[in-house]
């Protein structure tokens, strides 16, 4: 892991130098290569991206100890919710059917020997993708909407009745038991093809394969750290504010003004 902070007067070229993994992150923020020599601190005033939020983000990203949750929670939920759509949209049109092709070519091209594990493989991957699929719907039709709701309700822009979980027994701790889930599955991915397919023919496209499922779980740790211990904990202070707002609107008779 890369030790040394990083700090907004860094080249945002030399930034990718380092950490080549942050380039997906890097985008995600709407931020496009052809940085000249210009700053981090300047490439995020021109696209109009918070420097400060960037830096947490991809401290955070480069340093497994880099701990920032206190000041990621000073954010405006908005910007932490478009940054996890991002990410989204990343798994479901970049990286996934990346992988896809490639397990696709696995199975037409693995030798009789080996058919029957590349496609255990394809059958195990498709799963996942099932599963992280119906991950990733719920945090948007449920987490995210509650979050951007209650956001607006404790600014005093939304109304109780708007609350897009209003119901269902709904609490944002539900959604961060599915995380270890994932990981799991990723795991029994990877162990299927660094045990069982030997075939010497395909091995650069077996290594490209676990390159990717790596990357991607390398990248969903991120995305669940942000989630577990960013915006549940943001969250929980809001969901006090709407308790305390609440009971003050039953004293005096839930008026509206």
């Amino acid at each position: 892991m890369h030790h040394k902070s990083i700090t907004p007067d860094m080249k945002m070229a030399g930034l990718v130098h380092m950490n080549p993994l942050l380039l997906p992150v890097i985008n995600r923020f709407g931020i496009r290569l052809g940085f000249g020599d210009r700053s981090i601190d300047e490439v995020c005033r021109d696209s109009d991206v918070n420097t400060a939020f960037f830096l947490e983000i991809v401290n955070a990203f480069s340093h497994e100890k880099y701990f920032p949750e206190k000041h990621l929670q000073e954010f405006d939920a908005r910007m932490i919710i478009n940054y996890l759509y991002a990410t989204h949209q990343y798994y479901q049109e970049i990286k996934v059917p990346e992988l896809q092709s490639l397990i696709k070519t696995l199975v037409e091209t693995t030798g009789p020997e080996y058919k029957n594990t590349a496609e255990l493989l394809n059958g195990f991957f498709k799963e996942y993708v099932t599963e992280l699929n119906e991950h990733l719907h719920l945090e948007e039709q449920q987490t995210f909407p509650y979050v951007l709701w209650l956001q607006n309700f404790v600014e005093g822009k939304a109304e109780d009745s708007a609350n897009p979980v209003s119901g269902k027994d709904y609490k944002i701790y539900h959604f961060v038991e599915e995380h270890s889930n994932l990981e799991d599955k990723l795991l029994d991915l990877k162990n299927i093809i660094i045990k069982y397919i030997p075939s010497p023919l395909n091995s650069n496209l077996c290594n490209k394969i676990l390159e990717g499922l790596f990357q991607l779980e390398t990248d969903l740790r991120d995305h669940a750290w942000i989630e577990d211990k960013v915006l549940v904990p943001k969250v929980r202070m809001m969901e006090k504010k709407l308790n305390s707002k609440k009971s003050k609107r039953h004293t005096s008779k839930g008026g509206q003004t």
